[in-house]
């Protein structure tokens, strides 16, 4: 399970807006020498905070610390959906593109091909991805008390 803490800001309608804070992220050697300061970089382009709101089966209030808790499987799933996908329909379509285009096939025939494979991948993506989001909700729990 993918643990992350978060302090709840609001409660209404059995459900809760927890706030997380963005990890630091790298080895944690930025400030060290020879650390190589991609933590650095990495927080230009990354928000300070993300909010959610989730079911409230442990009835949390206002100021309570919190673990929002999400299968890895769910993860694994979601990345591959969104980037493995995709990138498998490119190369299929440029591969497609150009063996339609014959033996004076160019880049054009391959670009297009492409194109059209991505559109084709994103389409099977959210096809495959649609009506997962019942199993892939995150669930809320109280640090201490019981694993994620």
């Amino acid at each position: 399970m993918i643990e992350v803490p978060g302090e709840v800001l609001a409660v209404a309608d059995g459900r809760v807006l927890v706030r997380t804070r963005s990890a630091g992220g790298g080895c944690g050697r930025c400030h060290e020498s020879g650390g190589c300061g991609g933590a650095k970089v990495g927080s230009m382009f990354r928000p300070e905070h993300a909010d959610f709101w989730l079911d409230n089966p442990i009835q949390a209030g206002v100021g309570d610390h919190v673990l929002i808790c999400l299968a890895e499987d769910v993860s694994a799933r979601a990345a591959m959906l969104v980037y493995l996908v995709p990138v498998l329909g490119i190369v299929a379509g440029a591969a497609i593109g150009v063996l339609l285009g014959g033996s004076s096939a160019g880049d054009g025939e391959a670009l297009g091909g492409a194109f059209v494979g991505l559109l084709a991948g994103v389409v099977v993506s959210r096809r495959l991805g649609g009506g997962r989001g019942e199993t892939a909700e995150p669930v809320l729990r109280r640090p201490g008390e019981y694993r994620c």
